[in-house]
């Protein structure tokens, strides 16, 4: 599994061949401009490699972010979508409106890609529309929060599902959140 930050909540992740881009927000400010990236990068959809899938863990501006993907090349359309169901219109109309190969998941529940490949997403569980993504391959195991603030019971249940080696977690307003995953 290699792992390359590129910004934000967005990484690219390749395993077994395979190229994951989560949340991306690539080109310019989200949040009506009060939110930009610092430090700057170079990264763009035009000098990424395809991704097989693009993981969108929610509608915010800063992980579904509309300029960014306005500038995919054509063949990212045809990416695997990863998404969580939130039972929302906007939500699954949105996705819709871009994108053909969507895979709706809900909290919990796992996609196989390769027989030793998969993913899972939870949903937060405290009633907002945000989810975290696990992306487990042979024995190795990321794990991505993003804005998802869970509560403390939920994140002690996901740290007994598969111990995880490396995870991005958002260092403010998660209290010890990250403590109670079993490394």
């Amino acid at each position: 599994m290699k792992i390359t930050y590129l910004t934000h909540a967005c990484l690219l992740v390749e395993v077994d061949k395979l190229k994951i881009i989560t949340d991306p927000w690539l080109i310019g400010p989200s949040w009506g401009g009060s939110l930009w990236h610092y430090p700057t990068h170079n990264f763009s959809p035009q000098n990424l490699p395809k991704p097989d899938i693009i993981f969108f863990s929610h509608g915010h501006d800063d992980h579904y972010h509309e300029e960014t993907i306005s500038k995919f090349p054509k063949t990212w359309f045809n990416a695997k979508i990863v998404a969580p169901r939130y039972n929302v219109s906007w939500w699954e109309g949105e996705l819709k409106k871009k994108f053909k190969n969507i895979n709706f998941l809900d909290h919990n529940e796992q996609i196989y890609l390769k027989k030793d490949l998969r993913l899972q997403v939870f949903k937060n569980d405290n009633d907002d529309h945000d989810s975290s993504l696990k992306i487990k391959s042979k024995n190795k195991c990321l794990f991505l929060q993003t804005d998802n603030l869970m509560s403390e019971k939920e994140a002690k249940r996901i740290s007994k599902i598969d111990p995880i080696d490396i995870a991005f977690v958002i260092p403010f307003l998660t209290g010890v959140f990250p403590g109670f995953y079993r490394w």
